[in-house]
């Protein structure tokens, strides 16, 4: 007997990791640098990493308008200033947001290491 198996929303075709011609998957997959995400990526990845935020501050990202770019450069006072007002969750986001710009400058390092022409900067 056939069952139905249900794959999650948030796990799409794309989310799947690139395979290299039937040798096994890549271990690292390539990825679209933080600074220059749409509004729209910076909530999936706000959704995905502060779970226990995003109902209360989505709102507030929306309304500000934070891209990749903006979401690169917050501090905990422009936290405050856009109106988290609880010191904890500012510290809580901060945390998401160091984690983020960290692995973000190891694929850069890495592209770096690659060659030159390959960094993502601009």
């Amino acid at each position: 007997m056939e069952t139905d198996v249900k794959v999650p929303l948030s796990r799409r075709q794309s989310d799947k990791p690139a395979s290299s011609g039937g040798a096994g998957k890549q271990k690292h997959k390539q990825t679209k640098p933080a600074y220059i995400w749409s509004h729209e990526e910076v909530m999936k990845w706000f959704k995905r990493h502060c779970a226990d935020h995003y109902r209360k501050y989505a709102e507030l990202f929306t309304f500000h308008e934070i891209t990749g770019q903006s979401l690169m450069r917050l501090t905990e006072e422009k936290l405050e200033r856009m109106g988290i007002a609880d010191e904890q969750h500012r510290r809580d986001l901060m945390g998401h947001l160091y984690r983020l710009k960290l692995r973000h400058e190891g694929m850069e390092l890495r592209a770096l290491e690659k060659g030159p022409g390959l960094c993502y900067s601009g």
